[in-house]
């Protein structure tokens, strides 16, 4: 028989099935007898009482005294733990909420919060609102996201140049891209992990992105309700590829 697969699993938080939406299996704790990682596929394989179910991401329902937050422990990826109480589990739940979007906006298949974001957040986790808020905004920079990429696939995390009109800012990047077979042109998006201020972008969304002295123009794609803002470009990208031909039509 095979293994069922999930995008998530949920245990002993029931009520997140409906929140999180997508394949999601709900799961008691008393029919969890173990769980493993692939480091591979990015997978977590539960062991339940009926046999085992393969899973992206685990969400499981604890004391929330994961060490960052109460949410996520280093040497651990995609787990995290919930408060069992309010009001801090309804904050944790947007909190993760928005590690999902993140990793789905830079096509990640593991999430590992930092060992330096981890000792710096030792403190416990306060309920306030802005706390909070201020949490998000530093998901990018406070977590590793890696994929699980096909062998065309490239991949870029680290510093650029954004260039909005006349004015250029030092970012962190996540940017990945592939050699569309159809159109024979390079697709490249990803995102751009500071958060900018309200007025530093065109409304028209044309900007530059530079990484080691390679310019491509792109296009802001989405605006997050937390700063960070999706980028995306066809052509050149602005990252180093390995043995790849790329196509730029002629004007």
């Amino acid at each position: 028989m095979s293994t069922p697969l999930f995008d998530v699993v949920v245990i002993d938080a029931p009520e997140l099935r409906d929140a999180l939406g997508g394949d999601v299996l709900s799961l008691s704790g008393p029919a969890v007898a173990g769980a493993r990682f692939d480091e591979t596929a990015h997978r977590w394989t539960i062991d339940t009482g009926d046999g085992t179910v393969d899973s992206g991401l685990v969400i499981s329902a604890a004391d929330g005294n994961a060490p960052y937050l109460g949410v996520a422990e280093h040497g651990r990826p995609n787990w995290f733990s919930l408060a069992a109480a309010e009001p801090l589990r309804t904050a944790q739940v947007r909190f993760i909420a928005e590690c999902l979007r993140l990793m789905a906006a830079t096509g990640s298949t593991r999430i590992e919060v930092r060992h330096s974001a981890q000792r710096e957040a030792g403190a416990p986790a306060r309920t306030g609102r802005w706390f909070w808020h201020r949490m998000r905004r530093r998901i990018g920079t406070a977590f590793d996201f890696s994929s699980h990429v096909a062998v065309e696939d490239e991949v870029y995390d680290g510093p650029a140049d954004l260039g909005a009109g006349d004015t250029v800012h030092a970012v962190r990047v996540r940017l990945s891209g592939h050699l569309d077979p159809i159109d024979g042109r390079y697709h490249w998006r990803g995102l751009i992990l500071d958060a900018l201020p309200d007025d530093a972008l065109p409304r028209s969304g044309a900007v530059t992105v530079t990484i080691d002295g390679r310019t491509a123009p792109g296009r802001i794609a989405e605006r997050t309700p937390w700063g960070s803002h999706a980028v995306a470009g066809v052509g050149t990208p602005p990252f180093a590829l390995d043995d790849v031909v790329v196509s730029i039509p002629a004007h």
